[in-house]
Parts: structure tokens; C-alpha cells; sequence
């Protein structure tokens, strides 16, 4: 993964820090929201079951680790489904129908091995990232995380 002038930052999520590549190109990353719909397993950190559905009407499933798509503290107890989010990059847009990959930046695809999919353009959070995955545990992390942005 090539990038220019990368920077780490560390999100500390329940106890979890989390290393995210900042550069020009994230930038321009958005989000997918997908539903947080089955936890799967509790092997550290957690694995979940997310849907969406495509322009097309198509039910796309990803499994993935709970704190990749989600800020939330995911386990067996946790109501679902919840709004989680999948990062990509838009590839092309015609008017309200976009073309979205979900390879860059964490490499994320579906259950059967797609990463390009036509979407609403009301289903992408059009932030740098979700407001949600800058909650950090306490105030002093998150005057530090201000302070770094």
C-alpha cells in the first residue's frame, strides 16, 4: 500500500487502538453505511456479519472485524442491527448512482470476493470519517486527538 506522507494515528476504541493511514488520498475516502446485523464470533477483536443493498436491489453481506466497520463496543449482548461503516473511494458517479470500491483503504470485500459496487449516493457519509470514530475513552485522549488534526 503506497501512499505519500502517511501518518499514524491511534484511535483508542474499548481498549483497542486502532493504526488508520492518514494522507491526501484518505482524504477523499468515504463511508458506506452498512447494518451491523449478526455478531459472529467474541475471538478478539470480534468478528460481524454487515449488510447492504446495491442499486440493483442485491443483499451484499461482509464479515469483518467489529472494530473496523464500528466504534461501538460489539458483543454478544449488543442489540442488532446498528449502522456501522465500510471506508472505499468512489470510482465514478452519474448522477445519484455511484460506483464505490471498498479495496483501498483496508481491503475490505464482500462474503463472495467483490469490492465494486453500484450504490446510492444517500447511502455514502459524506465526512472525511464518521463522527462516531473519533469518540475516544476519555476526555484527556480526546483533547490529545484534537490536538493532532
Amino acid at each position: 500500500m503506497k501512499q505519500n506522507n502517511p501518518l499514524i494515528r491511534l484511535l483508542l476504541t474499548s481498549g483497542l487502538a486502532q493504526a488508520v493511514w492518514w494522507t491526501k488520498y484518505n482524504m477523499a475516502m468515504k463511508f458506506l453505511e452498512v447494518d451491523i446485523i449478526e455478531y459472529e464470533n467474541e475471538y478478539f477483536p470480534g468478528w460481524v456479519r454487515c449488510s447492504f443493498a446495491d442499486t440493483f436491489g442485491k443483499l451484499w453481506y461482509i464479515y469483518e472485524k467489529a472494530p473496523v466497520v464500528s466504534s461501538d463496543n460489539i458483543t454478544e449482548e449488543t442489540k442488532l442491527p446498528i449502522k456501522g461503516y465500510v471506508a472505499g473511494e468512489i470510482i465514478s458517479q452519474s448522477g445519484n448512482i455511484v460506483y464505490f470500491c471498498t479495496e483501498k483503504p483496508w481491503y475490505i470485500e464482500t462474503e463472495e470476493g467483490e469490492n465494486k459496487f453500484y450504490v446510492y449516493e444517500e447511502q455514502l457519509i459524506d465526512e472525511e470519517m464518521p463522527s462516531r470514530f473519533y469518540v475516544i475513552g476519555n476526555q484527556r485522549t480526546a483533547k490529545c486527538e484534537r490536538e493532532i488534526l
